[in-house]
């Protein structure tokens, strides 16, 4: 375009006026605007030129070149000043726009319209000069119609070519081709897409689709970085976030070997030690069977008991030198064993050798119980039984009923006499005094007498007979 007025771009651009693009192809259906194509024998028309490039591509140079958004926002802010605005005129050269940016990339771009030409350079540079091989490049081809300058298969074919790639200052490079077809659906463009892979093309009806196909585009194009031995995300460092090269370890206790991170795959890296192999466990401190827990098994540490009876002790457990789990308690020494309910010769027996709980009896005569030997409190046995209480001593009875240990004590007389010569058992009552009366009870004594007499009287009078 040229001249047109300054300001806000009116809607049918008066003022405006338009230059085709030179080299129109006889035979064509469209008689202008399709750009030159200096071989027609090319295949797929590969040397149609079509585009017109407004604003270089940035180069990746250290320092970076000033920013170009300001220039590429004024082809697009509806603003005619300076004739910078883009409008739709004529053919549609798909195909001889995607040769000229396989041209401006691989080497330069000339501009196909009449005038001077301007001739553009490629914005890839070498490695020496601030080149990264890892960025990403990309085409984005924004269409409402399909080719009407070359044949169908034209247009995928340029697209297949830039994802071939080539060769500048010893970089390879790939170029993919993303479409947003706007207001048509026209399988040429998934076509497109397909060749340039991306897949298919995007459909959009307004600004906002637009947008959003933008978006997922340039979401797409962000590189991440894989474990490969490349900078993927190109940002100066290989394979960074993978921690590759650093030193790391494997397994745990004896199994424990040292190595190095590597990549173990695109998408993780893993320490390349080789784990020993485990044993079984043993009390000595160490994890032998390598599953991260010390001596398990064995209870270590916890509260213990030696010895049995008096000569018990408390302790914890520990791992002896044999490999097993002991007690680190001390006993205490065995003494002799007495009647007291503990275990003084620590034989695991209380109060062995007393009998206890065997049957005895306890106290005499009328007074005597039984009952069962046990610990009389001293150290040695007594017999548990309730003696009876005594009583006052019965003659001729032949107990013991005082519990003194002596029978009839006290009484007078032959007991086995059969004083009264009634044949009966010779336990008579009344044959013997058991208390000698004392001289404060006359009484007593007189009865005694009469007694003793009636007993010669008896005896005489057996005799005559």
């Amino acid at each position: 375009m040229a001249n047109c007025p300054a300001g806000a771009c009116n809607p049918g651009m008066d003022g405006c006026t338009f230059e085709d693009l030179t080299g129109n192809a006889a035979g064509r259906t469209c008689s202008a605007g399709c750009g030159p194509e200096p071989d027609l024998a090319a295949t797929s028309s590969s040397s149609r030129a079509g585009a017109n490039i407004l604003v270089p591509m940035l180069r990746d140079t250290t320092p970076p070149p000033p920013n170009n958004m300001s220039e590429l926002l004024s082809w697009l802010d509806n603003q005619c000043t300076g004739s910078k605005e883009l409008f739709a005129n004529g053919c549609s050269p798909v195909n001889g726009a995607l040769r000229d940016m396989h041209r401006y990339l691989s080497n330069q771009w000339q501009y196909p319209g009449p005038g001077a030409g301007v001739a553009l350079v490629s914005p890839l540079t070498s490695v020496a000069n601030g080149e990264r091989p890892c960025r990403s490049l990309s085409v984005i081809l924004i269409a409402n119609a399909r080719d009407g300058c070359d044949m169908s298969a034209d247009a995928p074919s340029a697209a297949a070519a830039l994802l071939a790639g080539f060769q500048k200052d010893g970089i390879s490079w790939s170029i993919r081709t993303f479409v947003i077809e706007i207001g048509n659906h026209d399988a040429i463009t998934d076509q497109i897409a397909a060749a340039g892979g991306t897949g298919a093309a995007y459909r959009a009806n307004d600004e906002a689709e637009i947008s959003a196909a933008l978006t997922s585009i340039i979401d797409s194009s962000i590189k991440t970085e894989s474990c490969n031995g490349a900078d993927d995300d190109c940002n100066g460092c290989v394979d960074d976030g993978f921690n590759i090269g650093q030193a790391c370890t494997a397994g745990v206790g004896p199994c424990e070997s040292s190595g190095t991170v590597q990549c173990a795959g695109l998408n993780s890296s893993a320490c390349d030690a080789v784990v020993g192999m485990p044993s079984a466990e043993a009390c000595d401190g160490i994890d032998n069977n390598c599953d991260g827990a010390v001596d398990d098994g064995f209870n270590v540490g916890e509260a213990c008991k030696v010895g049995v009876g008096a000569c018990q002790a408390s302790g914890t457990i520990g791992c002896d030198a044999m490999g097993r789990a002991s007690c680190n308690g001390t006993s205490g020494s065995p003494e002799q064993e007495t009647c007291d309910g503990v275990d003084n010769d620590c034989d695991d027996v209380v109060d062995n050798g007393f009998d206890l709980g065997r049957a005895c009896t306890a106290d005499v005569g009328a007074c005597k119980v039984s009952g069962t030997l046990q610990c009389d409190g001293m150290g040695s046995t007594a017999c548990r039984a309730v003696a009876g209480a005594p009583g006052p001593e019965i003659c001729g009875d032949e107990a013991d009923n005082d519990c003194d240990g002596e029978i009839d004590e006290g009484c007078t007389g032959d007991p086995s006499d059969d004083g009264d010569q009634d044949g009966n058992d010779p336990r008579e009552s009344g044959s013997c005094s058991c208390a000698v009366p004392s001289a404060m009870a006359p009484a007593g004594m007189t009865a005694g007498l009469l007694g003793l007499a009636a007993a010669l009287v008896a005896r005489r009078r057996l005799r005559r007979r």
